[in-house]
């Protein structure tokens, strides 16, 4: 079973809009999307959250954070 994903939108230290959460498949079809299907960087970003738990990513001009969690299923 695939997790579950909690995704949000950080800037200047203050949160977006509430956390979405996703399916990881979804996931990896926003990133595909948003990184013009460079899939070695999707796949970079994916096995991170998946393994690691989680991954902080930020736009190109360094103003919004992006923060991906893993969401543990008992």
């Amino acid at each position: 079973m695939l997790p579950a994903i909690k995704m949000s939108s950080w800037h200047d230290g203050l949160l977006v809009r509430p956390p979405a959460v996703i399916a990881f498949g979804e996931l990896r079809d926003i990133l595909l999307s948003l990184t013009d299907f460079d899939e070695g960087k999707v796949d970079l970003i994916c096995s991170s959250v998946e393994q690691d738990g989680g991954c902080e990513l930020l736009d190109e001009d360094a103003d919004c954070l992006f923060v991906l969690e893993r969401i543990l299923h008992s």
